[in-house]
């Protein structure tokens, strides 16, 4: 009969990819009308699901904007870039930590400090993985992570009987 009738299992949750391209602007992709191809990957998603016309971002920055989209909270709510904050409060559920409650595996992988432990951001979050502010400073240059080594050694190292959310900034 189906799921909820006794008679199969119930659909296994999916894993979830939240992929942020921080500072990128629609008239640099390809789908948005940019003529160059500058961004095949989007393009053939673009293709292949739904292209958004109209996204507003909380906030003009990054910290209250990765503050609202990980907990769901606008920037009044979680505080962080009003009157001096700058790391997301503890207290602040992310929904890493809904989804780990839930028995999902968390990742994050970051080639920007701001979003990084420093900031709070780990919260929920089993692995994560970023180049902090520090050693950006202490290595003289902006340096980054290698995001996809980084996420392809996560996940040949992790349990594949459980969904994951993995986020990638």
């Amino acid at each position: 009969l189906g799921w909820g009738c006794g008679d199969t299992d119930p659909p296994a949750p999916p894993s979830i990819l939240l992929v942020v391209v921080d500072t990128l602007r629609a008239d640099a992709v390809s789908a948005y009308g940019n003529g160059l191809e500058t961004t095949p990957a989007f393009d053939a998603l673009a293709e292949e699901g739904r292209l958004y016309t109209r996204a507003y971002a909380p906030s003009p920055w990054t910290l209250p904007s990765h503050a609202s989209l990980l907990t769901g909270q606008t920037v009044e709510d979680h505080g962080v870039g009003l009157a001096g904050r700058v790391v997301l409060p503890k207290a602040a559920r992310t929904l890493a930590e809904r989804l780990r409650d839930r028995g999902y595996e968390t990742a994050a992988f970051s080639e920007n400090a701001l979003i990084s432990e420093d900031f709070g951001f780990a919260q929920g979050f089993d692995h994560f993985a970023v180049r902090t502010a520090e050693e950006q400073m202490a290595a003289g240059k902006k340096g980054t992570i290698d995001v996809v080594d980084e996420l392809r050694d996560w996940l040949q190292g992790r349990d594949p009987q459980r969904p994951f959310f993995v986020f990638v900034n």
